[in-house]
């Protein structure tokens, strides 16, 4: 289903419309930005993200050959970070940065 609810307008929004137009409509409930189709709130979003930077710096720290991994891990987290409304030199930083 490609097909986002705006409950504040009362009507359909249609995933082909801009991504920033499109987040600006989602529904925001108790404060907390709803977005995508599984209603992930921003807690979610943000717990999911800092675990990826975790897992993304285990990976650097391993002798082993995981590029692959690390690449998705690294698409993900800058893609969560884009919709936290993170500035890209922030999360780059948040990577550089020793967590775990």
């Amino acid at each position: 289903m490609s097909i986002f609810e705006d409950f504040e307008n009362k009507k359909k929004i249609n995933m082909q419309d801009d991504p920033v137009e499109l987040l600006k409509k989602v529904r925001v409930k108790d404060g907390n930005l709803i977005t995508r189709r599984h209603g992930r709130h921003t807690q979610e979003i943000l717990a999911k993200y800092n675990q990826d930077i975790i897992q993304y710096q285990e990976y650097m720290r391993s002798h082993d050959d995981n590029r692959e991994q690390r690449l998705m891990l690294y698409s993900e987290i800058k893609a969560l970070g884009w919709v936290l409304g993170k500035p890209e030199q922030e999360i780059i930083k948040e990577l550089n940065t020793p967590k775990g």
